[in-house]
């Protein structure tokens, strides 16, 4: 409900998600299908305790961040 509510505020047009394989299941689940109609690209990583600086790193292959789409 809150990604709609998020999506309807206009705070993003496209999503990108990031979890461990085993959340990625339970999180495909609980998305609406107009948010995960939304969704561009999944990356299947624990980032959790990724310091920032490294973060867009993990990224760069995802065409819908690069601007390679």
């Amino acid at each position: 409900k809150e990604l709609d509510a998020a999506h309807q505020r206009g705070a993003f047009d496209k999503l990108v998600i990031a979890c461990p394989p085993q959340m990625l299941g339970d999180l495909r689940a609980a998305l609406s299908k107009h948010v995960a109609g939304l969704v561009v690209a999944e990356l299947n990583k624990d980032l959790v305790k990724t310091p920032e600086h490294e973060l867009l790193g993990h990224f760069q292959d995802v065409p819908a961040i690069s601007g390679a789409a």
